[in-house]
């Protein structure tokens, strides 16, 4: 009954659209894979979708249409629409092909060949070219908004740090980003620049995100996911030539509030600068101005040679940020490992310049054979100008290039490649230090993978072998002594066996392991999972992998003098002691390849080396007990006394030998049986802290950090298959976690405890001594705090204090050479996080789509000592959840979208950014303008932030409202 029913409907349906039409066209629709046919499949004419009707049980239609009719439109919900040219036929029979959403969608990213998403032992997205096309990308990671686990910092217009499931950082390289298999990431330095990748939504064909370690078949550096980037092929085009030409343009908001408090102090002079006044936005329209441009041509020469032309530009004024530790004039200038070089001869104004400039050229030429053959050849290079964070604070990128030559061989099973990646900074600087960064880097990696099917195709074996060689080069201004023996060399091997037990039961095992020449011991990376397919529409899967993190070109190379003289206590120590050499105590970092030894006494106790050992007649490499050694403790008390008149002099404005005449006798001239203490240096607060001696150990080269992630997920269809849902919940432990640049050489200092003790006696006798009493009364009125009349415990805190903070010396490892404080990476220890991520997409209907995305995590931060303030920042939220919907209005050729995003509060600790980033709510509104009267044609609008929530997205960055965008894009 119900089956003649719906057929009645059917015929009922098509009887009121073919009533006085003059052509009637049948056929029968089916899945194009499974050859079955579909029932319910909507077909309408394109010029007029009132005129249309559905296939019947057995996925039959009739449909009665105007003579002038040019086009059939095939739609199913979970199926890729389909367009068939009439052309005066009769009879058009139609195969669909699944959504790229469906269950069926083929990825690639979590086993590194074609596989079905349900089936990908991995928690993975795919954002398909439908989702790009409807997308108004001014960057390419705007496609990844909405995606569940992924972690976007947005620190500009256009500027991004991306990370899956936390651990997010300024300046970040963390997630494995691919274009085309190359890597992205800038050589070297290690991090992923958005605006670097030469490719436009007009040439993406699809983007996989792979949330969770990846390293037993991508190697190192994939412990935070992957992203992968696929552009399109010229020869898969249905047309021998096309050319997709685009115009854009928009304007940001203008920010009301003041921009920031700038540091209103001057440099050169150290006074208040009196013509400082707060910085405003830009009140001209101009000013807050974007526009955007890209054409892409391709062309099939043959059914076997095609070639690809991408041309991108963009331009605009960024959001505006003025940091107050940014000075307001600047020498330029570059670090070595022999001290800073002055490039200026006079002070330049330290003004941000907010334009962004990016041109770029991607080319592609791709041949096939055969069938089964296939080779690519690719290049591109792009020119960035504008301002990006850094770990040591912001940058102005002035020319910085980034250019890349990749070859690809695929036949059949066999896949290889070998892709080349450059940098050149350019002019680029710091706007803290004005320092240029020179970076001339490269990277070559070559690829060998193959696949073979055994035991009756139960057994699939996937192995292959990667290299990876990086050359930095940097001019000696980061890597310094390094600078000619700094290239890292990493060969990595795998095998991964999938073996069917049945058609509901698979398991996966992998096994890699790969060498790095900086690194003792080989690492080893495995996976496993089980994977229990309970019918046709769902799947659930538990799996292990282990991934790593390889020590990076800074974290092995780097050699920088940052400060030649702390204090400047070497200048005065030159002057008061007439030496030829200045005994200064600089800052300097460093790698660390094999990790460092101390020199100890016969106590146990760590030694130092003093700067004084040549003033006192040993040699410089004279390690000292910190027992105390009268000579350089009288050298010491000798500069601190000085210094604590001098001090005096500039308060009272008197000369220093008439201070020194008149407070000298109150104080001993020379001291004994006082011994020392260590104190650390701490890089966040600037202070030293006491530490305790027998805390000093030898430590190892840096190693690889590694990543421990088990995860139980389920994805499948609900509701006949009008919902995808995906849930994965995990635990994560990262081993060996690798910290900012950290102390390891303590400073040695008088005791105050014993300084109080050798000098009281001494000091009492002089403060009674009438002789000195105009010296006891003026001290009396300037440090009588408690009013008691007696002032003589201020003093000798005052003289204790000033003492007991001149350092005498540093104690170095025996590695290294100079007594000075060195910075360096070490490994801090372990860390755990647990987490889920939650995604559906619920086809309401052929047109209406409604995406939900939620993330937790249950820390956003983690004690740990040695780390940065003694914790470790994810710098990502604990919760964060997500709502895009996208609508198809036919009748009017408009698709409408929207995303709505929320993250809840989460501290930020990353580099030179510390403090608390606030809750973040968007929302992003998108139009897409398609008339069917202008062929291949659309024009797009994009408003994000639509109520103007004025928020910062980082500490540091800019705060940033609404923006909109308009684009116009033409396919002939």
């Amino acid at each position: 009954m119900n089956r003649n029913l719906y057929l009645t409907l059917c015929l009922l349906l098509t009887g009121l659209t073919a009533f006085g039409q003059n052509r009637t066209i049948s056929g029968t629709v089916k899945d194009a894979e499974t050859n079955e046919a579909l029932p319910g499949v909507s077909v309408f004419v394109q010029e007029d979708p009132s005129t249309g009707t559905i296939t019947d049980l057995d996925g039959q239609y009739s449909l009665a249409v105007p003579e002038s009719s040019t086009t059939l439109v095939f739609k199913f919900v979970g199926y890729e629409d389909q367009y068939v040219a009439i052309a005066g036929q009769n009879k058009i029979d139609v195969s669909l092909e699944l959504t790229s959403l469906n269950l069926d969608a083929v990825v690639i990213s979590a086993s590194r060949r074609q596989e079905k998403i349900l089936d990908a032992p991995a928690s993975i997205s795919l954002i398909t070219t439908k989702q790009i096309n409807n997308t108004v990308a001014i960057s390419p990671t705007d496609n990844l908004k909405g995606v569940p686990g992924v972690d976007i910092i947005n620190t500009g217009l256009v500027q991004t740090n991306v990370v899956t499931r936390g651990f997010n950082n300024i300046f970040s390289g963390a997630l494995l980003t691919m274009v085309d298999n190359r890597y992205a990431a800038v050589p070297s330095l290690r991090v992923n620049v958005n605006m670097f990748i030469p490719t436009d939504n007009s040439d993406l064909e699809r983007i996989e995100v792979l949330r969770g370690p990846a390293s037993a078949l991508y190697g190192p550096n994939c412990a935070n996911g992957v992203l992968h980037m696929i552009t399109k092929s010229p020869l898969d085009q249905d047309d021998r030539f096309q050319t997709t030409v685009s115009l854009g343009g928009g304007f940001r908001q203008y920010i009301s509030d003041t921009i920031a408090i700038a540091n209103p102090i001057d440099p050169i002079t150290g006074l208040v600068d009196t013509a400082y006044s707060p910085l405003f936005d830009d009140d001209a329209f101009g000013d807050r101005a974007m526009y955007s441009a890209a054409i892409r041509h391709s062309g099939k020469i043959n059914d076997k040679l095609g070639y690809k032309i991408l041309g991108t530009y963009f331009a605009g004024n960024d959001w505006l940020y003025d940091d107050p530790f940014e000075p307001n004039y600047i020498y330029k200038g570059y670090q070595t490992s022999e001290g800073r070089v002055t490039t200026d001869t006079v002070p330049t104004l330290n003004t941000r310049n907010n334009d962004i400039n990016k041109m770029g050229v991607d080319l592609r030429l791709d041949y096939r054979p055969d069938n089964i053959s296939e080779w690519i050849l690719a290049g591109g290079i792009t020119q960035n100008d504008g301002i990006e964070m850094t770990g040591i604070g912001a940058g102005q990128a002035i020319d910085w290039r980034y250019y890349y030559g990749q070859i690809r061989y695929r036949r059949d099973r066999l896949f290889t490649q070998v892709f080349l990646n450059g940098s050149d900074a350019g002019q680029t600087y710091l706007f803290r230090t004005g320092d240029q960064i020179i970076d001339k880097s490269k990277q070559l990696a070559a690829q060998v993978q193959y696949s073979s099917d055994h035991m009756n195709n139960d057994l699939t074996l996937i192995y292959g072998i990667d290299f990876i060689e990086t050359m930095p080069q940097t001019e000696s201004t980061i890597n310094g002594q390094y600078e000619n023996d700094d290239n890292i060399t990493e060969v990595g091997a795998y095998i991964q066996g999938k073996y069917m037990i049945n058609s509901k039961l698979e398991l996966l095992a992998a096994l890699r392991g790969d060498y790095h020449n900086f690194v003792d011991q080989p690492f080893v990376s495995p996976r496993a999972a089980v994977v229990y397919k309970p019918s046709t529409r769902q799947t659930f899967r538990l799996t292990y992998n282990r991934a790593f993190s390889a020590p990076s070109s800074n974290n092995l190379n780097l050699d920088i003098l940052q400060l030649a003289d702390l204090g400047d206590l070497g200048a005065f120590g030159q002057s008061l002691f007439g030496l030829d050499y200045i005994p200064g105590i600089g800052v300097r970092a460093t790698g660390n390849r094999g990790g460092f030894t101390y020199s100890y006494d016969n106590n146990g106790f760590a030694q130092f080396l003093s700067p004084y050992a040549s003033f006192i007649g040993d040699a410089s490499n004279t390690y000292y007990s910190i027992s105390g050694n009268d000579q350089l403790n009288n050298i010491t008390w000798d500069m601190a006394t000085v210094l604590l008149f001098q001090g005096f002099a500039e308060a009272t404005g008197l000369p220093l030998a008439q201070v020194q005449l008149l407070f000298g006798p109150l104080l001993p001239d020379d001291i004994s049986s006082v011994s020392n203490v260590m104190r650390l240096l701490n890089l966040t607060t600037e202070e030293f802290d006491l530490i305790d001696p027998n805390n000093i150990q030898d430590f190892g080269g840096i190693l690889n950090s590694a990543t421990n992630t088990f995860e139980l997920g389920w994805k499948g269809s609900l509701m006949d298959d009008k919902v995808f849902a995906t849930v994965d919940v995990y635990q994560t432990t990262i081993q060996d976690f690798v910290g900012p640049l950290t102390n390891i050489t303590p400073n040695v200092f008088l005791d105050p405890e014993s300084l109080t003790s050798g000098i009281y006696a001494e000091m009492f006798a002089a403060w009674e001594d009438p002789s000195n009493a105009v010296a006891v009364s003026l001290l009396t009125g300037a440090l009588d705090e408690n009013g008691d009349g007696d002032a003589f415990p201020e003093w000798v805190a005052t003289v204790v204090g000033a003492g007991a903070g001149v350092p005498m010396g540093t104690v170095v490892p025996t590695e290294l050479d100079q007594p000075a404080i060195y910075v360096t990476y070490v490994n801090l220890g372990d860390v755990t996080v647990y987490g889920a991520d939650l995604g559906a997409t619920i086809y309401v209907n052929d047109d209406f789509r409604v995406s939900l995305g939620y993330s937790w995590i249950d820390k956003d931060s983690i004690a740990l000592e040695g780390a940065q303030l003694g914790y470790v920042a994810l710098n990502a939220p604990a919760n964060k959840a997500s709502l895009k919907l996208s609508y198809d209005i036919k009748k009017i050729d408009l698709n409408v979208g929207a995303t709505f995003r929320w993250q809840a509060s989460y501290p930020a600790n990353s580099g030179a950014y510390v403090g608390t980033v606030e809750s973040i709510n968007d929302l992003d509104l998108t139009l897409n303008y398609a008339p069917h009267y202008m062929d291949k044609t659309v024009f797009s609008l994009l408003v994000s932030n639509v109520y103007n929530r004025e928020q910062q997205y980082f500490v540091g960055a800019p705060v940033m409202g609404r923006s909109l965008f308009f684009k116009a894009t033409r396919t002939f």
